[in-house]
């Protein structure tokens, strides 16, 4: 087995482990490609945890004890999450603020960095469509 797939290998059985191919915030279950390491304070972080630390020559216990400040999320949750940092806010903890983050576009024209929208969606959609009408295909040919 060559290293860098042991390094995968090592980094996927910690997420098996640890929860069970699941995001620490939606529930939902992934492929281990799909889940991301999170560090819960980034004041404490050493290091990244990239497949390479897992690699069976510079797996160690700090491999470990850094994974342990982590959550495991979804690489959705994930970025939902940093955008909710900006905010002051975190997802790991709020499940109200999950959801609310998770379908802010359907329930507000302000976007979750705090800026407006400039066009009105249906005004846009009618602008869009226009430009496009002849590019779509008509189901007819």
């Amino acid at each position: 087995m060559k290293n860098s797939d042991l390094g995968r290998l090592n980094r996927s059985l910690y997420i098996k482990m640890s929860t069970n191919y699941s995001c620490e915030v939606c529930g939902g279950m992934y492929p281990e490609e799909v889940l991301e390491f999170h560090h819960r304070d980034p004041s404490k972080k050493e290091f990244g945890l990239k497949s390479s630390k897992w690699r069976s020559h510079r797996l160690n216990k700090e491999v470990f004890q850094e994974a342990a400040k982590c959550a495991i999320l979804c690489s959705n949750c994930h970025r939902l999450e940093h955008v909710a940092l900006k905010n002051g806010e975190t997802l790991i903890y709020d499940k109200e603020a999950y959801t609310r983050y998770r379908n802010y576009r359907f329930a507000r024209k302000q976007g979750m960095d705090g800026r407006y929208d400039e066009l009105d969606y249906a005004e846009q959609e009618e602008f869009f469509m226009s430009l496009c009408r002849d590019c779509l295909p008509t189901g007819g040919d």
